[in-house]
């Protein structure tokens, strides 16, 4: 299992562009990933769940996730050729202000994030996008042995 994160406190420097390439080559050597959009710009979002309402993707999201109304295994979009997709959307931007009147909720996420007896049956893993939140990991399917 890996961890990996693109992260950077400048924009436009390939954040996202990173870990949408790089989701899709480790999906392409049998690998399942997990990608987390933790950007209010929800630009891995609209790539991946171009075509998901957008009222779908209000109502399942990581804000949902962070703010408690919502267990991550609830919020993950699973595509069938490419990554399941944890989506952001615009309301993400209130996270800093309602979490900062929440210390614990920061870390209700990681644990929150524990699910892995959920989705270590699928070969899920968790993909950081985005330097406020997240994490990559990916991991190669069971081969039954």
């Amino acid at each position: 299992m890996r961890i990996i994160v693109a992260a950077s406190i400048k924009g436009g420097v390939g954040k996202t562009s990173t870990a949408v390439f790089l989701a899709q080559a480790l999906v392409a050597q049998g690998r399942s990933v997990l990608a987390i959009d933790c950007d209010h710009n929800n630009n891995l979002t609209d790539f991946f769940l171009r075509d998901v309402d957008p009222q779908t993707l209000q109502a399942r999201n990581v804000y949902n996730v962070l703010s408690g109304q919502m267990n991550p295994t609830e919020a993950v979009f699973p595509l069938a050729s490419g990554p399941a997709v944890l989506p952001a959307t615009p309301t993400l931007v209130r996270a800093a202000a309602e979490l900062g009147q929440d210390p614990g909720a920061l870390l209700r996420f990681p644990a929150a994030l524990r699910w892995r007896p959920r989705f270590a049956d699928r070969g899920y893993e968790a993909k950081r996008t985005r330097t406020t939140c997240c994490a990559a990991r990916s991991q190669k399917p069971s081969r039954g042995f």
